[in-house]
């Protein structure tokens, strides 16, 4: 039979410096570092709550199951193996680190730019509208047209005339021309090179839908993002519906002091807010093993979901730990609640449930004289331990008849009258009635009684307190010594675990 108790106190475990925990399940709190530790798998470990402020290691959070936000470049994790390389992803699109950061400015693709040290193939690109003065100044080539030889080298051979005459392979100095790159090759030019427009300053050279060359995008002051640069934004606000970001470490999340010792949590708009306070202790978790104290706990309506367990064992592992004051455990043998003192484990009166049976009515067959006979009571009134078995007729042999069998160990008041029928009375001195209990731990005495000579009804009564263990069995015993066989006219019995 179950029973619940509604703690108000809670449940408390004194912390200790240092604690040392022996058996698997032990908890514990070290008073040194202020945390709470359970013993598993024969080692002592930090228990990890649900929202506390805490540093994990060994774990791995997937984006894809979680949101990330707000996570500087500093969150992302330092790999010593990898130093000056670029974070990228394979043909796989597994996230690799192989290409090497240069040292200078790193090259976007429309950002304005001056490149040097740079070998740009024509063959795979192509430039244009560049000015003559972004060619490379060679003093050894002075005054001289860039060519080629008969073996399509560039070559600075041939001189540049002092007049301004166009010819087809003359070395001259051009202004004012237009040279589409449709028609014409160029290689080998520098960012300078590009056409200076002061009207379309500060601005990304792009092209619009129709492929046109236009100016309109605004160059940040800062450095362009790349789609896989490793770089530091700031002052961005990135959607989560529209971004995935993974890998995020709790330390990137925005720190907001005028939040400070709150949760992060969902309104009931799924809105982000922080306004529950993170508790100095750790946070209780569903079904974390944790040690709660200082809090009044009130369990409401008792249901499958709102009730309180304590600990059980057996009564006598349960004698063997050490004793902790106001701590409830529950004897698993006995069916009863103890509460520990600090010194002894003392039951709570009607712990282990009312365990009560009577009945009110007996076998009226003849008792015979000078005979132990056991009793047959009536249907039982009521029997809320379910231990009363055996035939309804009187007996003699023992453990053959009526009797009541022990559901648990402990204290029973039992209580018995037998009524007898006599036509003659009895001589009133020497013949009597004897009414005991009879146990598997023994025989107690209810009741004697010597009836007078005019007593024609004569009665015996008694109740006594029997130590019973766990189906231990007992009944009731009647002797009568009139000199014949006497019927018995009425009777009852009670038996109530204390």
């Amino acid at each position: 039979m179950s029973t619940f108790f509604k703690v108000k106190k809670g449940l408390n475990v004194q912390p200790v410096a240092s604690p040392t925990l022996t058996e698997n399940g032990d908890i514990a709190v070290d008073s040194s570092t202020n945390k709470a530790i359970v013993r598993t798998n024969g080692a002592d470990h930090n228990i990890v709550t649900e929202d506390q402020t805490q540093t994990l290691t060994g774990k791995t959070i997937d984006g894809d199951d979680n949101t990330l936000s707000d996570i500087g470049i500093s969150s992302l994790k330092t790999d010593a193996g990898a130093p000056s390389t670029f974070i990228s992803r394979d043909g796989s699109g597994v996230v690799i680190s192989t290409k090497a950061v240069p040292t200078g400015a790193v090259v976007g693709e429309s950002d304005s730019q001056t490149l040097t040290n740079k070998t740009i193939d024509g063959d795979d690109n192509t430039v244009q509208d560049l000015p003559l003065t972004s060619l490379k100044t060679v003093l050894g080539d002075a005054n001289e047209f860039i060519v080629r030889d008969g073996s399509g080298i560039v070559v600075s051979a041939k001189s540049v005339p002092t007049g301004d005459v166009v010819g087809t392979s003359d070395s001259q100095s051009l202004t004012n021309k237009t040279i589409d790159g449709d028609n014409n090759t160029i290689s080998d030019i520098g960012i300078g090179s590009i056409k200076t427009d002061a009207g379309a300053a500060s601005t990304f050279i792009s092209r619009d839908g129709s492929g046109v060359v236009i100016s309109t995008k605004a160059v940040p002051t800062g450095a362009v993002v790349g789609e896989s640069d490793s770089q530091t934004l700031t002052n961005k606000t990135i959607d989560g519906d529209a971004n995935t970001l993974s890998d995020i470490a709790v330390t990137s999340l925005k720190t907001d002091a005028g939040a400070a010792s709150t949760f992060i949590s969902r309104d009931g708009s799924g809105v982000i807010i922080s306004t529950k306070a993170v508790p100095t202790g750790a946070v209780v978790g569903v079904s974390d093993t944790q040690t709660i104290t200082n809090k009044d706990i009130d369990g409401g309506t008792a249901s499958n979901s709102l009730r309180i367990t304590v600990p059980k064992n057996t009564k006598a592992n349960l004698d063997g730990l050490t004793r902790k004051e106001a701590t409830l455990v529950y004897a698993s043998d006995e069916d009863a609640l103890y509460v520990d003192t600090g010194a002894t484990l003392n039951k709570l009166a009607d712990s282990a449930g009312a365990i009560v049976a009577r009945a009110s009515s007996i076998d009226t067959g003849n008792v015979a004289n000078n005979t132990v006979t056991y009793m047959a009571f009536g249907a039982a009134n009521f029997d809320t331990g379910s231990g009363v078995t055996g035939a309804t007729s009187n007996v003699t042999v023992s453990g053959t008849g009526w009797k009541f069998t022990a559901p648990t160990t402990g204290y029973y008041l039992v209580g018995a009258r037998v009524q007898v029928a006599s036509a003659t009375g009895f001589n009133g001195s020497s013949e009597r009635l004897l009414l005991q209990a009879v146990a598997t731990s023994g025989t107690i005495t209810l009741g004697r009684y010597v009836p007078s000579t005019t007593d024609t009804s004569p009665q015996v009564s008694g109740t006594q307190i029997v130590q019973m263990t766990a189906t231990d069995t007992l009944q009731i015993a009647f002797q009568q010594n009139s000199g014949g066989a006497l019927p018995s006219d009425s009777g009852e019995v009670f038996i109530h675990r204390i």
